[in-house]
């Protein structure tokens, strides 16, 4: 009974190291160079796809690379605050404006307010992300690999 309670343990150890990687998508948005909005640089958007469905949602962002402004002002956005509707890429979320789902939102830089741009002005690629497991996959894997010695261990013993 022991041996059989050891290995459903050791089981258990090695699945949950095995599930716990999110799935992470790149988005890399290229400007198109267009009239004012060529005067912006490309960013990219890392995010967790926790619902599967493979679209950009703004409760999923893990890391936005900000986007810069590359004639004019000179300023630079290091937030998002609305995700537009995108076919095949993203969803509308965050900032609701009824102008939203056209438009990439972002914080004012006086802080008064959202401004946009329009969506249609980048060209959208999207690829995976290959994922590094995280310290506590790591550490539930090593605690399998201990528990499986100390159980070949007590056997040879004997």
């Amino acid at each position: 009974m022991r041996k059989l309670m050891a290995a459903a343990f050791i089981a258990v150890l090695m699945l949950a190291s095995a599930n716990a990687k999110a799935d992470l998508i790149e988005i890399t948005a290229t400007n198109d160079g267009v009239g004012l909005n060529g005067r912006f640089s490309s960013f990219t958007i890392i995010f967790d796809d926790a619902n599967g469905d493979g679209l950009l949602q703004f409760d999923e962002i893990v890391s936005f690379s900000g986007l810069e402004e590359l004639i004019g002002f000179g300023r630079s956005w290091s937030e998002l605050t609305g995700i537009p509707d995108i076919a095949g890429i993203a969803t509308q979320s965050g900032f609701g404006d009824f102008l939203s789902g056209y438009w990439w939102w972002v914080p004012t830089t006086i802080g008064d307010g959202n401004r946009g741009w329009l969506a249609a002005r980048w060209t959208y690629t999207s690829r995976p992300v290959d994922s590094v497991p995280e310290p506590g996959t790591l550490a539930l894997f090593g605690l399998g690999l201990v528990a499986i010695g100390l159980f070949r261990r007590r056997r040879r013993t004997k």
